[in-house]
């Protein structure tokens, strides 16, 4: 006699990736809008604050990349749902060949992606990155 059994969809180590930087951006994007609330309500001068302006480059191109990440996954047969944050974690439902499949991403669990990230959109990774391949010759 058989039991049947219940298989899902695995996506790719590539896939998992993006679903994680789906859910670990939109946590960078919060943190570089509450930064450049801060600039504009305590801004000295009559003008834009400089930070202001450096916070909300980084909020377009964390825009522009969940775009194109939402893009690559959408062609890989995976559709995202919103996502629900609560106290323990951040969680994402997708729908991916046929199959509903739910990734939760605990709090406390990516905190060096953050700030990894966090450079990164500043534009502070740049540099080191050259300094590295300048090292490696």
């Amino acid at each position: 006699m058989s039991v049947q059994t219940t298989t899902y969809a695995i996506p790719s180590p590539d896939v998992k990736q993006l679903i994680r930087n789906m859910m670990i951006l939109p946590v960078v994007r919060s943190n570089f809008e509450c930064d450049k609330m801060v600039f504009e309500k305590n801004k000295l001068y009559e003008h834009r604050s400089p930070y202001t302006a450096v916070a909300q480059r980084a909020i377009d191109r964390i825009d522009e990349d969940v775009a194109k990440i939402g893009s690559v996954l959408r062609t890989a047969g995976l559709l995202l749902s919103e996502e629900k944050r609560d106290a323990a974690c951040i969680t994402r439902v997708a729908d991916y060949r046929g199959q509903r499949r739910e990734f939760a991403l605990r709090w406390g669990t990516f905190e060096g992606e953050l700030e990894l990230l966090t450079d990164y959109y500043l534009g502070n990774l740049e540099s080191c990155i050259v300094r590295a391949r300048d090292d490696d010759r």
